[in-house]
């Protein structure tokens, strides 16, 4: 994954192969359409916490709801590979956006 998308960091050691799974799916689809963060984005998934030390934390699925805030999170148990490549899309040309990137 680093050697693709070098501005993720993925926080998901007790994440299931239900959020992986979409998630892998949705970076690969990223990955085809030369869509890359450029700044540090980090993935929390499971019941982890975020290390806060990126830019932008993204929380996927049911399991993170307690822990993601105010930052954006994505519902679902688990979350479509569909839902979760339009939510990471998203939350992507938002901080492009605050940036005046596109």
């Amino acid at each position: 994954m680093k050697r693709v998308f070098k501005n993720l960091t993925l926080s998901a050691d007790t994440a299931c192969s239900g959020c992986l799974i979409p998630l892998f799916s949705s970076l690969r689809r990223m990955e085809k359409e030369g869509f890359f963060p450029d700044r540090q984005i980090e993935f929390v998934l499971g019941r982890e916490r975020s290390a806060g030390a990126a830019a932008k934390v993204l929380f996927l699925g049911t399991c993170t709801r307690g822990s993601c805030g105010k930052d954006p999170w994505l519902n679902g148990c688990p979350p479509t590979k569909e839902e979760m490549f339009a939510f990471i899309k998203k939350n992507i040309q938002v901080i492009k956006n605050s940036r005046g990137l596109v």
